[in-house]
């Protein structure tokens, strides 16, 4: 155990940043891609946050911090750093009060996807609810697709087609098992964001036909670098989705194909993507190729009544 845990304030920022350097080192180790956090100030994300941090001596060994939204108290990968399970333990026995007496009861927290913090914050009554996953682009092999399949670069005249994917998505998502209760955006907002979306540098947004109708779409995103959760020669999966009807006939893989393809094509080292841990068909789907958890989102609702 720490020698003291206390209230984290803006002045422990210098200490966290070296803590968070040496935990770089240690990732980089764990997960072969993740970048290093050298010339990142990765503890400027917690300014004005809420949490506690643990020093032994002059030395930060531990913090639990985030900012309070509504709700929801929400801890970024560089807010959470627990050496052991005894520490987590003391650590969010403390932010937790602090989280709840500012009105947050529940708690979204981001933590490397290892034993020690699986196991460390399921015994606090924690799940994951997100997962990141990556993969090395040279082990992403995935076969052609059905010659009946063509997957092509989307454009103005698909934005029907991607609404009506759009659509399906999200009623898969909010179905059983995910419940994920997310609300579908006004119609004519999901037209304008669709159509934006074209233009935009940071995306690649392909489509899948079968038998001319356009039943799939593939999002390729350049995450910004951030020196913590994205490696540096990457592209992310961002969006994957089949029609319902469409689904069980390779569309899937016809567009996982392009996705490997497109990354081999740019050099790319490695391809993320973030997954909800209760879409358990997509979880099941991306594993097969290979995809590892590298960065799990655990989150617990507490009751106040």
């Amino acid at each position: 155990m720490a020698g003291e845990v206390r209230a984290f304030v803006d002045r422990d920022l210098d200490a966290v940043n070296r803590a968070l350097l040496a935990r770089s080192v240690e990732l980089q180790q764990e997960f072969r891609g993740l970048p290093s956090a050298e010339g990142h100030h990765l503890a400027e994300k917690l300014r004005g946050g809420l949490g506690v941090v643990a020093y032994e001596g002059d030395r930060l060994v531990g913090l639990l911090v985030g900012h309070v939204k509504g709700s929801v108290a929400k801890v970024p990968l560089s807010g959470c750093l627990a050496p052991n399970g005894a520490l987590l333990d003391e650590l969010y026995s403390a932010a937790a009060q602090q989280w709840l007496d500012a009105g947050a009861s529940t708690h979204e927290i981001y933590a490397p996807a290892t034993e020690r913090y699986d196991a460390g914050f399921r015994a606090l009554g924690f799940g994951h609810s997100a997962t990141q996953l990556m993969i090395e682009t040279e082990r992403f092999a995935v076969s052609p697709p059905r010659s009946d399949l063509l997957v092509r670069p989307a454009t103005l005249q698909d934005e029907d087609a991607r609404l009506a994917i759009e659509r399906d998505f999200m009623a898969h998502v909010n179905a059983p098992p995910s419940f994920s209760a997310l609300e579908l955006d006004p119609e004519e907002e999901i037209r304008e964001e669709l159509r934006h979306s074209l233009d935009r540098v940071d995306f690649e947004i392909f489509v899948a036909e079968l038998g001319g109708e356009v039943v799939g779409e593939l999002l390729l995103f350049d995450r910004p670098q951030d020196g913590e959760r994205i490696p540096l020669s990457s592209v992310d999966l961002a969006f994957c989705a089949v029609r319902e009807h469409a689904r069980g006939q390779g569309v899937g893989m016809a567009l996982a194909h392009r996705a490997s393809a497109r990354a081999k094509e740019r050099s790319c080292a490695f391809v993320t993507m973030d997954v909800r841990t209760t879409n358990r068909s997509a979880s099941r789907f991306w594993e097969r190729f290979g995809f590892t958890p590298v960065i799990v989102r655990v989150e617990r609702t507490l009751a106040t009544a």
